[in-house]
């Protein structure tokens, strides 16, 4: 077997082994031989070769060296070839050896293709909806109870429904209204902290809390209820509360805190919705022709980063998250104005968060660092970037690639990182090769600017003449947001009557709540792609057909959505199984 390894799998390095230690005892004799042939040595040539200039007298025993310098390292290579064939073999005793390949391609099928994942318990992280612990569980139930507190509707025997705004700018507040000072019942001069609401101790890096109180006494409960149900989109519900939930810890008073600060920034400071999402592109083209000044200068200048493809979306991760190219070197600092690259941002944040398929709830950040420079270097957009995923956007990063950073970027590097949240931080990968952006990204997905095999170059696409007409059919459009908000008002009731259900016996009870809950996350998921063209412009990615239409939405929509999960509770210790029960559209069970 030994020799049939030697002569069949390492020849080229036996013959390797063979032709140094020849080499060897040759080049020992090399400088005696020419000097048999000249009277005179090279400086040069004596300076090089002096080591290997021994008398004649050794060959005997060079011979012996060299014989055993050639067992010794062909002795290796065999141990060496062994130990590696019995790492990828199982010897048996009749027939051909059986061949057991370390990666699983069938893995390699489910990150490529996240279809696969859909059906998988065991690839969902824990803390997603699908795959909760009895604990978090627990503090998700907590969560939704302070938020109806806030929301007005804690302890309403029937859900009201409110007559829905007629466009998302309703949920901001009427300068024209007095205001109150509301705390979480909605009372005059009312704290958060009489109503569980407590100041964090915990260093608030973005002033969230002040935000927190500002909402309260800027916004009625029914207006953050409705900017909440705005912010839901196509996603479930319990999605939304579990991405601030995990990025504080699971700390409920500090999630809640989170997330109501970033509905009064969605809806106050930026006015998201009104003012970026359903204006689009085309409202930035039309904006060029104003004869205000500021606001031409920032609708140019937001049409340029858009027609510059400074920063674009194409393909997904192997792990089917949207991948996110940033081309650094196309940026230069002071081009554009601060308002024009903010709404460009949170643009494209917003626009990604359409393009995500379940299971994949992130997204990856490729920034190319290729030709960067100093003039490229520009700090505002970068802690506003920061911002908005630490404070606004919690956990919507998967991983963050710095491609090809030249040295010159160690000292700003240094600089940035202080400003990262240390989880954020840690997302953070250095790449120099497309082979090391293969380990994120297929080189079929990997577009070739990259190293890759995609095709795919960025070239931006003019808004189309009427492709927002549906924008002006005010009466369909209110259908749509009353029927959002009667789903609303039936998840609301579900989730209360959820969050009663505590202890094993009341196991099978909960697990049907939770059917019950979404089934109407479904609808309200799919009632959102009905809803869409009317509340949100078309963008580059609908024309380019990476945002399908509603119907091709809900044809492809992920099952991960029906999922319901069945947990049982050993006495001894707590285990948590579960069990995906996949729904079709009429709610019937699939095997």
């Amino acid at each position: 077997m030994s020799a049939c390894f030697l002569r069949r799998v390492l020849p080229s390095q036996l013959k390797a082994a063979f032709q140094f230690g020849k080499r060897r005892a040759d080049t020992r004799f090399w400088l005696k031989d020419r000097q048999a042939s000249s009277t005179k040595i090279s400086p040069i040539v004596s300076r090089f070769h002096v080591l290997t200039f021994v008398p004649r007298s050794s060959t005997v025993a060079t011979s012996k060296a060299s014989s055993l310098w050639t067992f010794s390292i062909s002795l290796v290579l065999l141990c060496g070839g062994l130990a590696l064939s019995n790492s990828y073999t199982s010897i048996w005793p009749f027939g051909d050896p059986k061949i057991v390949k370390i990666h699983d391609e069938s893995f390699a099928d489910e990150l490529q293709n996240p279809e696969i994942l859909q059906t998988m318990t065991e690839q969902i992280p824990t803390g997603h909806v699908g795959n909760l612990t009895l604990e978090e569980e627990a503090k998700l139930k907590e969560f939704w109870g302070a938020l109806f507190k806030l929301f007005g509707v804690a302890d309403s025997p029937e859900e009201r429904q409110p007559t829905p705004p007629t466009s998302p700018s309703d949920t901001a507040s009427d300068p024209k209204k007095p205001k109150r000072k509301l705390g979480l019942f909605g009372k005059k001069d009312g704290n958060a902290e009489e109503h569980g609401v407590k100041s964090s101790d915990v260093e608030d890096k973005y002033g969230q809390t002040k935000e927190f109180y500002d909402a309260l006494s800027t916004h009625t409960p029914e207006q953050l209820r409705i900017a909440f149900w705005s912010m839901v989109k196509q996603d479930h519900p319990d999605a939304l509360l579990l991405r601030f939930l995990r990025a504080r810890k699971w700390d409920v008073n500090r999630a809640m805190i989170m997330l109501i600060s970033a509905l009064h920034w969605r809806a106050k400071a930026i006015n998201l919705e009104e003012k970026i999402m359903k204006v689009g592109d085309a409202g930035a083209l039309e904006g060029t022709k104003s004869s205000d000044p500021a606001i031409k200068k920032d609708s140019e200048d937001f049409m340029n980063l858009l027609r510059l493809g400074e920063s674009f979306i194409h393909g997904k991760d192997k792990a089917g998250r949207p991948v996110c190219y940033i081309r650094v070197r196309l940026h230069k600092a002071g081009i554009h104005s601060e308002a024009a690259l903010e709404n460009y941002t949170v643009y494209l944040i917003e626009t990604s968060r359409l393009l995500l398929e379940k299971p994949a709830e992130t997204a990856a950040l490729i920034f190319d660092m290729t030709d960067f420079s100093l003039a490229n270097m520009d700090y505002a957009p970068v802690k506003f970037m920061i911002k908005c995923f630490e404070a606004n956007y919690p956990e919507s990063l998967g991983v963050i690639l710095v491609h090809k950073a030249p040295w010159i970027f160690s000292g700003i590097w240094t600089v940035i990182k202080g400003w990262l949240d240390p989880v954020v931080a840690a997302k953070v990968h250095f790449t120099k090769t497309a082979e090391d952006l293969e380990a994120y990204v297929s080189r079929s997905q990997l577009i070739k600017e990259m190293g890759g095999d995609n095709p795919y170059t960025y070239k931006y696409i003019e808004p189309e003449v009427g492709e927002n007409s549906r924008q002006e059919d005010t009466n369909a459009m209110e259908t749509l947001i009353s029927k959002r908000f009667q789903y609303a008002a039936e998840f609301q009731l579900a989730t209360k009557s959820w969050i009663s259900t505590n202890g094993a016996s009341a196991m099978a009870e909960s697990a049907e709540l939770m059917k019950t809950r979404n089934n109407i996350a479904s609808q309200l998921h799919d009632n959102y792609w009905y809803l869409d063209p009317f509340v949100r412009a078309r963008s580059l990615y609908d024309r380019l057909g990476a945002i399908p239409r509603r119907e091709a939405k809900k044809a492809t929509s992920s099952r991960a959505d029906s999922l319901k999960t069945h947990i049982s509770e050993k006495r001894s210790f707590e285990i948590v199984t579960t069990r995906q029960i996949l729904v079709d559209s009429d709610g019937d069970e699939v095997d």
